[in-house]
């Protein structure tokens, strides 16, 4: 069998395996504090959250990488922040007190967005070097939401603009509550250092292995991860909902 190098496998793999862990963990999210069918108080564990996190880095390098391999990006954010503002308002509808104005949608339109517009600059960063302060960007800005920053290993704190404009930035907001919360910062630079590594993977010769399908069911969800991530709360919503209504 001839394996062709049109598409790496991997990646949808990787996404895949990705996308699951994140139903799953909505699932028992959804179960445990919004409908609260059942006690998980493991789900808030260091190291539930610790996985979480992982997770999330995953998804985002990956998208940094698939900037290179795909066609229309400006279109591509454009959608996405046209959903992710469909969600803001259905959510301030249903949930108004925590209703989702900067999530994951919003993040990944505006990360895709800041690369299209700059990929001349990026695109011209020395990549190892830059991969390293990325890194060391993520350390330090991990915080800026509680209001501190950590810098050669202190702690420094600061005082919030306490505006809604700077909420996407990562800016804490008094009062501020949201079902789904992703802000440039700290989380553009795993992102970043996706767009850093797509330069490796669209131009070298990866080996055969990364190019061929392990687990075709996960390659196949793997390459449906927008629509999944779309449709999944909705449908467990419909399942809790239809539970409560039919007192099962």
């Amino acid at each position: 069998m001839e394996i062709t190098k049109k598409r790496l496998c991997i990646i949808d793999e990787i996404r895949g395996l990705a996308i699951i862990y994140v139903v799953l963990y909505h699932f028992l999210y959804d179960l445990h504090v919004l409908f609260r069918v059942v006690n998980v108080p493991w789900l808030f564990s260091y190291t539930m959250q610790f996985v979480r996190v992982c997770t999330v880095v995953i998804l985002m390098v990956i998208s940094g990488i698939s900037c290179h391999l795909s066609q229309g990006n400006l279109k591509r954010a454009v959608k996405i922040l046209m959903i992710g503002a469909c969600i803001s308002l259905l959510t301030f509808i249903l949930y108004k007190d925590s209703f989702i104005l900067f999530g994951i949608f919003h993040y990944f339109g505006c990360a895709i967005l800041i690369y299209e517009l700059s990929k001349n600059i990026i695109l011209k960063l020395p990549q190892k070097t830059f991969i390293i302060i990325f890194m060391l960007c993520f350390y330090i800005t991990y915080n800026v939401y509680n209001d501190y920053i950590y810098l050669i290993f202190t702690k420094l704190e600061f005082s919030s603009p306490n505006n809604i404009f700077f909420v996407p930035l990562g800016f804490s907001l008094d009062s501020f509550s949201s079902l789904d919360y992703y802000p440039m910062l700290p989380w553009i630079f795993p992102f970043l250092i996706g767009t850093l590594l797509g330069k490796s993977v669209k131009n070298s010769n990866l080996p055969k292995c990364l190019y061929k399908e392990h687990v075709p069911a996960l390659s196949k969800i793997g390459r449906k991860t927008l629509l999944i991530y779309i449709l999944h709360q909705p449908l467990l919503f419909a399942i809790f909902y239809g539970m409560e209504f039919f007192n099962l």
